[in-house]
C-alpha cells in the first residue's frame, strides 16, 4: 500500500545515477553549483543521479510528475538524514493546464505532480530516492536518486 511504501522509507546516506527536472545542479562528475541562502530549490527528473548543494536555511523541493490515473505513484523510499534536512511535507496536485472545459468529463491519464518539501538544518552529504511503482507493484519501474550536499 501507499502508506506501507511511504512507512518504509529509509534514511538515504548517499545517491547515485538513474533517469530526468531542472534549477542548481550538476552531475555528480563536476563541481555542484550553489545556491544564495535562504533560497527555495526545486529538483526534477532532469536531476536524476546529479549532485545539489544547498545552503542552511535553505528549502529543497522534490518536484516528480506521475500518471496516477494510470495507476503509477512516486514513493519516497530513501529520505535525507533528518540531521541534515527536516522533511516538512509532500503534496499531490494535478497542473491546472489539464482542466477540462465546463461541462467536460475529466481527462484520463491526467499527470499529477508529487512535490517533497525540506529545510536545510544541518552542514553534511546526504541523498534523497524515490520509487515509480506501477500498479499492484512492489518492486518500483524508476528510481529518481539525488545527491544532497548542505554547507553552513
Amino acid at each position: 500500500t501507499a502508506a506501507g511504501k511511504a512507512a518504509t522509507a529509509t534514511t538515504a546516506t548517499t545517491a547515485s545515477t538513474a533517469t530526468t527536472a531542472p534549477v542548481s545542479t550538476t552531475s555528480t562528475s563536476a563541481a555542484p553549483t550553489t545556491t544564495r541562502r535562504g533560497a527555495t530549490v526545486q529538483v526534477g527528473a532532469a536531476d536524476n543521479g546529479k549532485t545539489v548543494t544547498l545552503h542552511v536555511g535553505d528549502t529543497l523541493e522534490v518536484v516528480l510528475t506521475a500518471c496516477q490515473d494510470c495507476g503509477y505513484s512516486w514513493y519516497m523510499t530513501g529520505k535525507p538524514n533528518p540531521a541534515v534536512f527536516t522533511y516538512e511535507g509532500e503534496q499531490s496536485a494535478t497542473p491546472s493546464t489539464t482542466s477540462t472545459t465546463a461541462g467536460e468529463p475529466p481527462v484520463v491519464g491526467q499527470p499529477v505532480t508529487d512535490t517533497w518539501t525540506f529545510k536545510a538544518v544541518g552542514a553534511h552529504t546526504t541523498g534523497f530516492i524515490a520509487g515509480y511503482f506501477p500498479p499492484g507493484q512492489s518492486t518500483p519501474s524508476q528510481t529518481f536518486q539525488v545527491r544532497l550536499t548542505v554547507t553552513a
